[in-house]
């Protein structure tokens, strides 16, 4: 296990850092636009589109493995915060299997799509011309099964906490 622990934890650091690198990317090519937009009346044709289609689904389908591991999503856990720390790890179980079945139901959709897109050559029109945009559809199944995994791996180790009964008693 700690193997693959160790994987994930390199998997996620890497996504975290292309969605840095996204990011920065984005704030690169939008500055740009807009100071040739001011100072030479020409904006870059099809940021807009490649904002969109691009900078905006790897920023935020990237991280989030990184995000899962770090146990960093949103969370209203008021109610988890009145149980004691068997229930809650039981709750962090179920929680991992609900996270890696929408995953996995996710993935499989998009997965599908990023097929079709790639099947089409998907592309957005530009005012000057076509952004291709089927590579950008594999931003979302890979990140999320990255995430799915991240998932997945806490999981096993909430339960397996359980079953050696490392968790103080419910009290």
């Amino acid at each position: 296990m700690a193997v693959i622990d160790r994987g994930l934890e390199r998997i996620a650091r890497f996504l975290g850092g292309a969605g840095i690198l996204v990011a920065l990317l984005m704030a690169l090519h939008i500055v740009i636009d807009v100071a040739a937009r001011f100072l030479f009346n020409a904006p870059l044709a099809g940021t807009l589109e490649i904002v969109a289609n691009y900078y905006m689904v790897g920023l935020i389908f990237a991280p989030l493995a990184l995000v899962q591991r770090k146990r960093a999503h949103i969370a209203a856990d008021f109610l988890a915060g009145v149980f004691g720390p068997r229930l809650r790890t039981g709750l962090d179980v179920v929680i991992a299997v609900a996270m890696t079945a929408f995953c996995g139901a996710v993935i499989w959709r998009t997965g599908i799509e990023a097929l079709r897109s790639i099947d089409t050559l998907e592309a957005v029109q530009t005012s000057g011309y076509f952004v291709y945009v089927f590579p950008a559809r594999w931003f979302i199944p890979v990140g999320l099964t990255a995430m799915g995994c991240c998932a997945l791996a806490q999981g096993i180790g909430s339960f397996r906490q359980l079953l050696r009964g490392e968790v103080e008693a419910d009290g």
